[in-house]
């Protein structure tokens, strides 16, 4: 699906985020984060007008970004507003705003994107680290850091459901890295390889964590933009 291929430069990202379960001893972090989430209501899946719009602008957002003349993305937005018009309950079509935003560097404009998809649903964990990555951008680091504990929360519920999804386990590990626990990230990541030794994503986030000592962590190549 064309969409899927446009926003994986952003939302790969977010690939890199699973964690661990309730086997071992964890840090307080990955049990209890601080946070409460609010409930959060059952979402019906959007109308095809809604994804042909967002598969329009897409292609659109594409076409721009390959075109060194005409950088204008304000057809972009215009399509993925009027979409909002239509349905303003529709997640997804925030994140895909929120995620075209980032690339372009409108940070402010990326964060309140991810804010308004999260008030519809408060479970989605990559939208608060979507959040958390604008905030950083802004030089709102304890802003950043709140969005990260929200995030691992909505990522500990993930767990009740799958405990040992690598996936999961690997994304929770970069958040609590982004938080500045590198050890426990590693460690994290130790426990997914050794239940998981060729597990593609947590290997590459390990490396990148490693060859990144001592460096801005929100800088994390080739996973952070």
């Amino acid at each position: 699906m064309i969409l899927r291929q446009v926003i994986t430069k952003f939302f790969s990202q977010l690939i890199f985020l699973t964690l661990l379960a309730c086997s071992g001893p964890m840090d307080k972090i990955l049990v209890d984060p601080g946070i409460t989430l609010p409930e959060q209501q059952e979402i019906k899946k959007p109308s095809q007008e809604i994804n042909d719009l967002q598969e329009k602008a897409a292609m659109l957002f594409m076409d721009l970004s390959s075109n060194a003349e005409n950088k204008d993305f304000s057809e972009v937005f215009s399509l993925l507003d009027k979409a909002i018009l239509l349905n303003p309950n529709v997640p997804t079509v925030y994140a895909t705003k929120a995620g075209f935003l980032m690339n372009l560097k409108r940070y402010p404009e990326a964060e309140a994107a991810f804010s308004q998809g999260i008030k519809i649903r408060p479970h989605f964990a990559e939208l608060y680290f979507g959040r958390a990555q604008a905030q950083a951008q802004q030089g709102k680091m304890s802003e950043a850091e709140q969005s990260l504990r929200y995030g691992i929360a909505a990522f500990n519920l993930r767990l009740k459901d799958k405990p040992d999804d690598p996936g999961i386990l690997t994304n929770r590990a970069l958040l609590v890295y982004l938080m500045g626990n590198e050890k426990l990230a590693l460690q994290e990541l130790d426990r997914v390889l050794k239940d998981h030794p060729r597990d593609p994503t947590a290997d590459f986030l390990k490396k990148s964590i490693v060859a990144n000592q001592g460096k801005d962590r929100w800088k994390l190549e080739g996973i952070l933009q």
